[in-house]
């Protein structure tokens, strides 16, 4: 019997982005679904939905400082021209974007993942436009960071298990606006709820 108590993947993400791609997506869904405390499977679930025809969202796996991460970006290093796919896993499947941050331990000994969230426009050709900029900035240290601006948040893992998300609310974070629910409402779960079943 499932357990109400954990969060429930909705059945719209069970469809994969590709046809090849739906046993193994259906079998991540099946991993994922009733794992997650229900708080933490909420802002999962509107991190990855915000502005999703706008954002690409991806995750670092990482041990370094998280709130330094979250105030001055993501470290590149001194390369000049980085490719975010070099460092980033962009998202393109709920389910598979949940199981990826549960296993990020098994990346160089990960404690959790950073979320991003990065305009379409800004890195992909497909969507380029007069409104694209540069995702990047080169900092003192003369090294190349992502714009903490992208970053939405970390995700802490432990055991394989998600055990709760931090949100990003350095003052320099336009991710969010007034319409999120996480950031204004203490009582998300009972209104998310509702909103779900609308």
């Amino acid at each position: 019997m499932k357990n109400k108590d954990l969060y429930h993947i909705p059945k719209k993400y069970k469809k994969a982005e590709q046809k090849y791609l739906q046993k193994d997506r259906n079998e991540m869904y099946d991993e994922m679904d009733y794992t997650i405390d229900k708080r933490t499977g909420y802002i999962l679930e509107q991190l990855y939905e915000y502005k999703n025809d706008e954002y690409y969202i991806g995750i670092h796996r990482t041990c370094n400082d998280k709130d330094l991460i979250m105030h001055d970006g993501l470290c590149y290093g001194t390369d000049k021209e980085p490719y975010i796919h070099d460092h980033v896993q962009i998202m393109k499947n709920y389910p598979f974007f949940l199981r990826e941050l549960k296993y990020c331990e098994s990346y160089k000994g990960s404690l959790g993942c950073i979320i991003v969230k990065i305009p379409k426009k800004d890195i992909d050709p497909k969507y380029k436009d007069e409104t694209s900029q540069p995702i990047y900035y080169i900092a003192e240290d003369d090294k190349t960071y992502l714009k903490p601006e992208f970053i939405a948040g970390y995700v802490r893992v432990s055991d394989r298990q998600i055990k709760e998300v931090e949100l990003n609310k350095f003052p320099h974070n336009d991710i969010y606006d007034e319409n999120t629910v996480f950031l204004y409402d203490e009582l998300m779960n009972e209104k998310y709820d509702h909103m779900r079943k609308k």
